[in-house]
């Protein structure tokens, strides 16, 4: 498994509008890709930043993606107030999650 991780700097003014364009544009979008396999989130919204880091079942599922929703990406920076971010990649050694998701926390 791989992970490609998306961090942003915005206005924090805006991170709630940017959550709900995530929700709503960025998840379905993710979900039509070849071999994606989950999202989180993450939104410090005190400070406007964010980091989006998308799982997918290997490297090339990872990368082909990339191209695909460079559209997506770029408008999700913008809303947020931020520039195009920069994509790191990284393999996926584990995964530890002892708790479930909470309720109003998932994107389906």
């Amino acid at each position: 498994m791989y992970a490609r991780v998306l961090r942003l700097h915005g206005d924090a003014s805006k991170a709630d509008a940017a959550i709900e364009n995530y929700v709503s544009t960025v998840a379905p979008a993710l979900r039509e890709q070849g071999g994606y396999a989950g999202a989180r989130l993450l939104v410090d919204r005190e400070h406007g930043n964010s980091m989006s880091v998308t799982f997918w079942q290997d490297e090339a599922a990872a990368r082909a993606s990339e191209a695909a929703l460079s559209g997506v990406r770029r408008d999700a920076a913008s809303l947020f107030g931020a520039e195009d971010p920069v994509s790191e990649y990284f393999e996926v050694l584990l995964q530890h999650r002892p708790l479930p998701t909470e309720a109003g926390t998932t994107c389906s």
